[in-house]
């Protein structure tokens, strides 16, 4: 659930200089009355035309996104939250303003609903701050709830995570993020993923990363759960709207297992 966005505003200002008053006594030349006059107004729309910027400029902190995607496996940092080959509706909405956004995700798995009534209908709220901590770092930082809505009794678990992003050059980034449980299941989950992402064309884009992940929780020692690859494929139909094909292939380290999933949707930014 990662977001990289950057805000450019340009904000222009015209000066309409005013004409010389004449001398007390001595009359305004007809020429001069009409700059005036043609002045006058072309002062009141350079004040029109700063107030649209600035309301332009505020609108602008608004973002925000809308997904529906269909994943063939329900895959989480390293295993099958539903047994293999159950397929799973999975959408989102993001809201954000200026550093800050909301996130709702839920997962819907489409059969064996009746025998995974405790894993089913899961609702993920996260809370995130990103803050650009100079010209190629960012950080973000957060709060993230899982709701297990159909499950009797019951349950929930509440992570703080903390993700720096390094931005090497325009199109290869790392980025480190640490998950820290504080309610259920008591652990640290840490992840390191360096990424790819071109524009192919102007409706194409491409994003290959690597993802390298390991977690110790309550009970348990450090375990390797990550050797990941991931592709995605972003197909742009019209402004803001797009096609998204991906791929993960994941080896399992400590249980020496292969896992993987596709998935293929739409998400609509603004």
């Amino acid at each position: 659930m990662k977001v990289w966005r950057a805000l450019s505003i340009v904000l222009l200002a015209c000066l309409v200089p005013l004409p010389a008053l004449a001398a007390e006594g001595t009359p305004v030349p007809a020429d001069e009355e009409t700059v005036m006059e043609a002045g006058a107004p072309a002062k009141d729309e350079s004040a029109a035309s700063k107030e649209e910027e600035e309301e332009e400029e505020e609108s602008s902190k608004f973002y925000g996104d809308v997904s529906a995607l269909f994943v063939n496996n329900y895959y989480w940092r390293g295993a099958y939250l539903y047994p293999e080959n159950v397929p799973a509706f999975q959408p989102g909405v993001t809201v954000g303003y200026w550093i800050f956004d909301l996130n709702l995700w839920s997962s819907f798995p489409m059969r064996l609903r009746d025998e995974l009534k405790d894993e089913r209908d899961e609702l993920d709220l996260t809370l995130t701050a990103t803050f650009e901590v100079g010209e190629h770092l960012s950080l973000s930082a957060g709060f993230l709830t899982y709701l297990m809505t159909s499950s009797r009794p019951f349950w929930h678990t509440e992570e703080l995570f903390i993700a720096p992003t390094y931005l090497i050059t325009e199109e290869f980034s790392l980025t480190l993020a640490v998950f820290g449980d504080v309610d259920a299941l008591k652990g640290v989950f840490l992840s390191l993923s360096p990424a790819w992402s071109r524009e192919l064309t102007d409706r194409l884009t491409l994003t290959l990363a690597v993802i390298l992940s390991c977690q110790t929780y309550r009970g348990t020692g450090l375990q390797f759960v990550e050797a990941a690859l991931r592709a995605d494929l972003d197909v742009w139909i019209v402004a803001g709207l797009s096609w998204t094909l991906g791929a993960l292939g994941n080896g399992n380290v400590d249980e020496g297992a292969f896992r993987y999933f596709l998935q293929t949707g739409f998400v609509y930014e603004w």
